[in-house]
């Protein structure tokens, strides 16, 4: 993610965001693509609003990053269980958000990674890697 970005999430959240270090000497702290920029500040605000309404510290985020296509997010242990739904939500949204623009996408693999991405950042990626095969989602899905 940006720089830009991750200084917006880290501005607007810091008592969610206290712990997250960059891992990479790149002083990234979001590995992920910037498409999924609200579902992590959504995110950040619900852990927020869940902590004050059951009167506890609000949890550390450690770790954030997209693995097998989806948003994984990591909590500074020990924590509560209550915020395990927000988390789950945030990587549901993942699976259907593009990560690189924020609209919506669909799950896309080749032989060496899985992620998600519209049908334009698809297209885009299909003239760079050839084995990308872009699969819209069904009515039923």
């Amino acid at each position: 993610m940006q720089l830009s970005h991750e200084d917006d999430l880290l501005r607007d959240h810091p008592a969610i965001f206290r712990k997250l270090r960059p891992r990479f000497s790149d002083g990234e702290r979001f590995e992920c693509g910037a498409g999924w920029k609200a579902i992590i500040s959504n995110l950040a605000t619900d852990l927020a609003r869940i902590a004050l309404e059951a009167d506890v510290e609000p949890p550390a985020i450690v770790m954030v990053k997209e693995k097998v296509g989806s948003l994984r997010v990591y909590l500074e242990r020990p924590t509560s269980e209550i915020f395990e739904p927000a988390i789950d939500a945030a990587h549901d949204q993942s699976l259907v958000i593009c990560e690189l623009c924020g609209a919506p996408g669909a799950r896309v693999e080749s032989a060496h990674y899985a992620q998600v991405r519209c049908g334009r950042c698809a297209g885009a990626s299909r003239e760079q890697e050839p084995a990308l095969a872009y699969r819209r989602p069904r009515s039923d899905d």
